[in-house]
């Protein structure tokens, strides 16, 4: 079922893409030129949001792809972008490492350390309480 998430100041925004200006490019043709979204939110969730795509975006379940509008999504899950299955672990080394090669070297929070999912369900940085639930 698809989440609803609101994107506030403190959060911050990736685009998904086959656009070598997307934060996380990828290069296969089944993947739209801006094909997604990551939001981390500034409650540490993460959200992840198709832009319309052409093949679609998928959360990969038990081995099925289930298409998604937006959902929300956790370090350890498989997402799916036109042909390309990959973790979201992944996606955020790529993100961190392109956000280390900004000049401005400003790092999101949710970049700085790595992340673990709460027993509440939201992202969180490992040794340190869940801006969630507070454990």
């Amino acid at each position: 079922m698809p989440h609803t998430g609101v994107a506030r100041a403190g959060s911050a925004k990736f685009t998904i893409g086959r656009d070598k200006d997307c934060d996380v490019a990828i290069a296969d043709d089944s993947v739209s030129r801006v094909h997604a979204e990551l939001t981390m939110l500034e409650s540490g969730k993460l959200l992840l949001a198709d832009r319309a795509s052409s093949n679609g975006t998928c959360i990969v379940q038990g081995g099925q792809p289930r298409r998604i509008e937006q959902s929300y999504v956790s370090p350890g899950d498989q997402v799916q972008f036109g042909a390309v299955v990959l973790q979201v672990s992944d996606i955020l080394e790529a993100i961190r490492a392109k956000v280390a090669k900004r000049k401005d070297g400003k790092m999101p929070a949710a970049l700085a350390e790595r992340l673990i999912r709460c027993d509440c369900g939201a992202v969180k940085q490992a040794g340190r309480p869940c801006p969630e639930c507070g454990q």
